[in-house]
């Protein structure tokens, strides 16, 4: 997995056939931590896709792009967003949450358009860690590998809502 970042042409247009890298920002302010350290087999091993996870330091959950809820509500937990270039993002808030419930409150429903930054739901954090569940808050690009490349910024650092989390790149043909 790749954990350095590259640098994505700014201010210009695409060049014939080049397409714009898709900016994810991250959705929840944090420190990140490598998906190989997340103690749950489906995301540590990349079955749920590539990415990053973030311990966060609270609990607002903020779209990190342009684009469409997928679910949301049907799953509790967790949500997932298409994004204008057929990315799909899964956030999923703490590990062993399903069911959970009560400390997830959300804005936003399945098929509603969202831009970067939007408020999408808001999780008490007290609540899960008196329930015993791990923090780890995995953003993953679920269909990476399908002609997708998550490219993503430095780890073990801390971030904040709305910064850059990484960039997902279209694969050449």
């Amino acid at each position: 997995m790749q954990t350095t970042e590259r640098t994505a042409s700014r201010g210009t247009a695409p060049v014939d056939g080049e397409s714009v890298p898709l900016e994810i920002a991250a959705p929840m302010s944090g420190d990140l931590v490598s998906l190989d350290r997340v103690p749950d087999e489906l995301f540590s091993s990349g079955a749920m896709g590539e990415g990053v996870a973030i311990l966060p330091r609270d609990g607002t959950v903020v779209a990190p792009c342009d684009g469409e809820v997928l679910y949301s509500t049907y799953f509790s937990h967790a949500v997932g967003l298409s994004a204008a270039d057929g990315s799909e993002i899964l956030i999923h808030i703490g590990l062993d949450s399903a069911g959970e419930g009560s400390p997830f409150r959300y804005h936003v429903h399945s098929d509603q358009k969202v831009r970067k930054g939007d408020l999408l739901l808001t999780v008490d954090l007290d609540a899960l860690r008196r329930a015993g569940k791990r923090l780890y808050t995995p953003v993953t690009v679920t269909n990476a590998g399908r002609g997708r490349s998550p490219v993503l910024l430095p780890l073990g650092r801390r971030v904040r809502a709305g910064e850059r989390l990484m960039t997902v790149e279209r694969d050449s043909a």
